[in-house]
């Protein structure tokens, strides 16, 4: 095994969300993302899948990704496909993350709606004329594989990489996460 020096942004990151000797779930998923990107990031216009089992910090992750974007100063827009605004930050707070004050500067915005509110085409319809109006350079939807009860797989694929066409053209790095059963991607191929 090659032992790798953690970038310094990580170790004060693990050091300021170490509790005791508690490690929060996010303190792991950084030395995870570290370890897999040498602690640079995304390309700016990158499309990013994140999928896992219910409880395994999807939606901290992608929380962290829009926290990120508004300390650099640059919008972050978050659709929610399954929890409310409201919601999120509490969740996100009980793990020590405050997401309210971007809220309040205007660098982050939340859209939540029911995947069953609408047919796939009005869900990019809104999630395009959102993006052009708040233009952010960040973009989280939360979880994809919600909108599987809109339409069939091979549509919602379609919308999908509408979607990424769009934010690509835009250069704007996304974060999607999406929910999985133990064996089941039929998203993610």
């Amino acid at each position: 095994m090659i032992e790798r020096q953690l970038p310094l942004a990580v170790q004060r990151f693990i050091e300021e969300h170490a509790r005791g000797d508690k490690w929060t779930a996010m303190a792991l998923h950084a030395l995870v993302c570290a370890a897999m990107l040498g602690g640079k990031g995304f390309f700016r216009g990158s499309s990013v899948l994140v999928s896992g089992t219910a409880g395994t910090g999807k939606s901290s992750l992608a929380s962290y990704f829009v926290d990120a974007a508004s300390r650099r100063g640059e919008r972050g827009l978050y659709f929610a496909f399954e929890e409310s605004p409201q919601q999120i930050m509490r969740n996100m707070g009980s793990i020590g993350l405050n997401l309210e004050p971007w809220v309040n500067k205007g660098l982050l915005q939340f859209h939540s709606s029911r995947p069953t509110l609408y047919g796939l085409e009005t869900h990019l319809a809104v999630m395009h004329r959102q993006i052009q109006e708040f233009k952010p350079r960040v973009v989280v939807i939360d979880p994809i594989s919600n909108l599987i009860n809109t339409g069939s797989v091979t549509e919602v694929r379609s919308m999908l990489l509408r979607l990424v066409d769009f934010l690509k053209s835009q250069k704007i790095t996304a974060l999607f996460t999406s929910l999985s059963s133990q064996g089941d991607n039929s998203l993610e191929e």
